[in-house]
């Protein structure tokens, strides 16, 4: 067993530290603080959707630069996306936190012919341009205007409610939102969902069936509860195939 006195605690800043020793336990008492692992790299001031948009911007880029903490789960989930835009066949595309690790390069979105913007809470990510987060809600395309949108690894973090309605206004009538979930609780997770269906969106919520990492779901959104169903089904049958395929 792995002692407290074992972790090296680095402040990245205020709620935020890295952890430069043996992976520590879950929880640990530091100065006059309790933090909660994370990626067992990282220890936050509190559960990971109420993290401030600068704290996460700030492990964010802190997370990037120890690329060896990123498990393989992160790679399948973009791939498994990258497929589903290939099946859906959107000419226009959305990804929410796209980081330095987008689902789609450059060259991939100009050869299936998609108007891809990458949008980021931290601007440093985006050339100042298409943040997105609590602190910047607001984006710049007008309205219906993206059939697909989609966010990996994401949704663990606050997604707020100006954000939803910014995303809804900017989907189009038959567009389709993706996200995978984990590190909620399953009372953030029904407060999330109340809170995209109150917006207007209709929601699938699907398990994941490979069981990528603890209480791995797949939630599916739009406008069209029609469109919704037929892109579960091709996201089900999706991962039914890269299973069988393994």
């Amino acid at each position: 067993m792995i002692e407290a006195s074992m972790v090296n605690i680095v402040n990245i800043c205020d709620g935020v530290y890295r952890n430069d020793g043996a992976c520590g336990p879950e929880e640990i008492d530091y100065k006059e603080d309790r933090l909660y692992r994370f990626m067992d790299k990282f220890y936050i001031r509190c559960s990971t959707d109420e993290l401030t948009p600068v704290e996460v911007s700030e492990l964010c880029r802190e997370r990037a630069l120890h690329p060896e903490v990123i498990s393989s789960a992160n790679e399948d989930v973009r791939n498994l996306f990258k497929s589903l835009i290939d099946k859906l066949g959107p000419t226009s595309f959305l990804e929410i936190g796209a980081g330095n690790n987008p689902i789609l390069q450059e060259h991939e979105s100009a050869v299936r012919n998609i108007s891809y913007v990458r949008s980021d809470a931290d601007p440093d990510l985006t050339n100042g341009k298409h943040v997105f987060s609590g602190l910047s809600s607001k984006l710049t395309h007008p309205s219906d205007h993206f059939q697909m949108a989609a966010a990996v690894f994401v949704l663990h973090f606050h997604f707020y409610v100006d954000q939803i309605a910014e995303l809804y206004r900017c989907i189009s009538p038959s567009g389709i939102f993706i996200a995978n979930v984990y590190r909620r609780s399953p009372e953030s997770r029904e407060a999330l969902a109340n809170v995209l269906r109150k917006t207007g969106f209709f929601l699938l919520i699907e398990p994941d069936p490979r069981s990528l990492c603890r209480d791995h779901q797949y939630w599916i959104a739009g406008k069209d509860s029609g469109k919704v169903q037929e892109a579960s089904i091709v996201l089900l049958a999706l991962i039914k195939s890269q299973t069988s395929a393994t």
